[in-house]
């Protein structure tokens, strides 16, 4: 538990970042693999699919041959299948092909996802193609998509867990692969407008024209200095302060002893016209008809460029304080209802996430085998184990007993026979000597006792 609570971080490893070809050094270790098949070990061969699958999907190469040969090694009774599945998602990447991973995901379909392997084989299988699929979503089917989401009503927990996230991954990425009932209400609606968040192979995103939410970065920062008691033109240095030390062109204010030092004249034009030379009556005629047209400013879009951004360095620090004042946003516009309920809540889950794994990417986060088994159940203890927990929790208690009757009295001891007979079972209490011998009592005799009891009371009475 206290493991899954960890944040995903950003790994660094300059070793596998500033390599100097990595196309050429994932190429040798492919060869070694192929060539030394027989000669390697296991562990030998799962260090250089690691490593392979690392390079690959640092650098996003496309190393094909690859995939052909961990096909071989995609079966649920293989030695530590888990570090060979964990070395092919790390492989994946958006610009591998989709035509070489489809055999990869129906192998790994065909071997672990089947009701003749335990839950655990299929929550590794469901969990290692949600991997695939999320670093590459096109290399799915959607016949086999529909198949897999069905697992989403098993009654194992692994299993169902794996099911669905798959399920929600497709839900985001590309609705239309699912069925209608499967879509869900963020899926039908990108449909209906046509949106997706996919986009083909081999396209990439535009570029960011500039950091979203920066405005609430400004306003923090500004509000900081305010309770500082700094004015906003007090955090700006002076105009010699900013340029002491530095060298200043002097081009823009020597314009004109520059321009006649160099034997250039700026000739003045006495009328306002154009002149306009033509080489065909044709294009006389198409330019009278344009001056003919009225012509129609248009207005200028107005680019909000934040100060922040041309004036500062954004560090790490500044990028995680931006997230999290977007999820405060985000959770006041919901209080007050300047949104949707469900769309401020996807809003405050996509925040929440991004903030979970704000320095992590996608496609060069590292995988552990753990991420592909997903939650396991506790396995049943035998019975030394059992014994050994009992015997620990006993330790330094009472002496296993009842306490009944010993409460409230100076010397332990148990209950009384009179109190015993009060909880006695009816029918042994119709069977005993007492109750029989009333039964036989005559007439004579119950009056005594009546008289006997009688006297008793008033004894006591007095």
């Amino acid at each position: 538990a206290e493991k899954g609570k960890k944040d995903h971080h950003q790994p660094n490893f300059p070793a596998l970042q500033l390599l100097h070809d990595p196309q050429s050094f994932a190429e040798k270790l492919n060869d070694s693999l192929h060539r030394y098949d027989k000669r390697f070990s296991l562990d030998h061969k799962i260090l250089i699919m690691q490593l392979l699958g690392r390079v690959t999907g640092t650098h996003k190469l496309c190393v094909l041959s690859f995939y052909t040969y961990i096909v071989k090694y995609l079966t649920y009774h293989q030695l530590k299948v888990t570090s060979i599945l964990v070395s092919l998602a790390q492989s994946v990447h958006d610009l591998t092909p989709p035509d070489v991973l489809t055999p990869v995901i129906r192998k790994l379909a065909h071997e672990f996802v089947h009701p003749g392997v335990g839950s655990e084989v299929v929550a590794a299988g469901l969990n290692s193609i949600r991997e695939i699929c999320r670093r590459q979503p096109w290399c799915m089917e959607e016949d086999l998509l529909g198949d897999l989401i069905e697992y989403k009503k098993s009654k194992d927990k692994g299993v169902m867990n794996a099911a669905r996230s798959l399920l929600m991954l497709y839900r985001d990425v590309n609705p239309g692969m699912l069925k209608r009932r499967e879509r869900g209400k963020s899926g039908t609606i990108q449909i209906s407008e046509g949106k997706t968040n996919l986009l083909p192979y081999g396209y990439t995103e535009k570029p960011a024209a500039g950091v979203a939410g920066l405005e609430l970065l400004e306003e923090h920062f500004s509000r900081l200095r305010a309770e500082e008691g700094a004015e906003d033109g007090e955090d700006n240095m002076n105009e010699e302060d900013e340029w002491a030390g530095w060298e200043v062109d002097s081009s823009d204010s020597d314009s004109d002893s520059d321009s006649s030092s160099s034997g250039w004249i700026s000739v003045s034009s006495d009328s306002n016209e154009d002149i306009h030379i033509s080489d065909s009556e044709d294009e006389g005629e198409k330019r009278a008809r344009a001056a003919k047209e009225p012509d129609v400013p248009a207005e200028p879009k107005e680019e909000k460029i934040s100060i922040l951004a041309t004036t500062k360095i954004l560090t790490p620090a500044d990028f995680s304080l931006l997230n999290d004042l977007q999820l405060k946003a985000a959770e006041e516009e919901a209080k007050h209802g300047t949104t949707t309920s469900s769309s401020s809540k996807r809003k405050i889950s996509e925040l929440a996430s991004k903030h979970k794994s704000s320095s992590a990417n996608d496609d060069t986060t590292f995988l552990n085998e753990g991420d592909l088994l997903g939650p396991r159940k506790k396995p049943k203890s035998d019975y030394e184990s059992r014994m050994a927990s009992i015997q620990a929790g006993r330790e330094g208690r009472e002496k296993f007993g009842s306490h009944k009757g010993k409460k409230r009295k100076e010397v332990p001891s148990s209950t009384t026979n009179r109190e015993k007979q009060k909880s006695k079972p009816f029918m042994m209490v119709l069977s005993s000597a007492s109750v029989r011998s009333k039964k036989n009592m005559s007439l004579r005799e119950k009056q005594k006792r009546l008289r006997q009891h009688i006297d008793r009371a008033k004894k006591s009475y007095k």
